[in-house]
């Protein structure tokens, strides 16, 4: 059997392939997902294992391209991750069409055993058997075994170094730190659900548009996983507008108007003062994603570059959500409708209210925006 892996870290792509060699698959590698993508029409596998944040093409976008063709959409696709580690993330890599989804690291045998459940599950050839000796008949294996302990060794190494360096940046920064100001965005975004279930799925939209947004104009990607975390607190300040405002069937007074638009200054206010840079981001968003290119938005009638870049993007995502769902005063329109609004424009909306770069990206990923809204409408 031939196995497709796709990882842009060399040394985990290395290991990954020795240790499937070493259980019997012939191999073939990729270090992005556009790599892979050809590698993979050329000489289709029979399985394929990938990480999912990479330069080029991630592997979400993969395993999106890879299930529409129809050569290679019935090959199982399984994604092995350290970066992506929400249940959302599990969701949305199940919905995309990926067998499985592996958060790193996880033992080789377990490894092993889930490519042969989804062997099984596919009816493809018999799943290998885990021996507790590696074979060593041959120079080659015996090459590998060797290669892949002093790669191990190294690999500890270094990272006994960085626990003695960096042992409190890391906990403060990857495990406790960040997992709670996490922990804390998402429960402070589910309150938007006990009010209005259409928000609350907005809300869950609305940071994967976002970074798809940024991954698509080349910015890095740490600020692509801010921008995915902090994106659905744009609305909290919700949660301090009156109902009859909120759920209104009809249009707005200008009264009523002005006390919904309040609702950027409360968010921000509900964010002040915190010292992660998640929440600073957050308050920051809250603040200002109805602010508009041409000067004509709120609360302040920033314009052009006075705009943060992570503003001009929540700008048009959350825009072009506002259209596709259904609200208490108007249908939900389809995605060839709110495409044409915001690059052509109607009685509300002007193309003149976006970045034109990032108008320009909108136009580059616009079918993926709509199918992420599709697999969570």
């Amino acid at each position: 059997m031939t196995i497709l892996i796709v990882d842009d870290d060399e040394q985990n792509l290395y290991m990954l392939q020795v240790l499937l060699k070493r259980k019997g698959y012939k191999v073939i590698s990729a270090l992005n997902g556009a790599e892979a993508l050809t590698k993979g029409r050329q000489n289709p596998p029979d399985l394929v294992i990938s990480d999912i944040l990479m330069p080029v093409m991630d592997g979400f976008t993969l395993c999106r391209e890879w299930k529409k063709d129809i050569s290679l959409k019935s090959i199982p696709f399984i994604f092995y991750t350290a970066t992506y580690t929400h249940q959302q993330d599990r969701e949305f890599a199940l919905n995309l069409g990926a067998e499985r989804f592996i958060v790193k690291p996880e033992e080789p045998e377990v490894l092993v055993k889930t490519l042969n459940e989804v062997i099984e599950q596919a009816g493809s050839p018999g799943p290998v058997q885990i021996t507790e000796k590696v074979p060593s008949s041959t120079e080659e294996e015996t090459g590998y075994l060797k290669q892949y302990n002093a790669a191990l060794i190294r690999k500890l190494e270094n990272k006994m170094l960085q626990l003695e360096d960096k042992n409190r940046e890391l906990e403060k920064t990857r495990d406790g730190i960040r997992k709670g100001y996490i922990e804390t965005i998402q429960r402070l975004t589910v309150t938007a659900e006990y009010r209005d279930k259409e928000t609350g799925l907005h809300l869950r939209r609305i940071g994967l548009f976002a970074k798809l947004l940024a991954d698509t104009m080349g910015l890095s990607a740490e600020m692509a996983e801010m921008l995915y975390i902090t994106a659905p607190m744009h609305d909290l300040g919700k949660i301090g507008i009156s109902d009859k405002i909120l759920l209104k069937p009809g249009p707005l007074t200008p009264e009523e108007f002005e006390m919904a638009k309040k609702h950027t200054v409360i968010g921000s206010a509900i964010l002040k003062g915190s010292d992660s840079k998640f929440l600073k981001m957050a308050e920051m968003i809250a603040l200002s994603h109805h602010e508009r290119w041409d000067g004509t938005g709120y609360p302040n009638g920033l314009k052009k570059e006075e705009i943060p870049v992570e503003i001009r993007i929540m700008s048009i995502v959350d825009q072009y959500d506002a259209i596709r769902s259904l609200r208490p005063y108007k249908p939900p329109f389809d995605h060839q409708t709110a495409y044409r609004i915001l690059t052509e424009g109607d009685y509300k909306s002007n193309p003149g209210h976006f970045d034109p770069a990032i108008l320009e990206a909108f136009r580059k990923c616009h079918k993926q925006l709509n199918e992420i809204y599709e697999s969570l409408k």
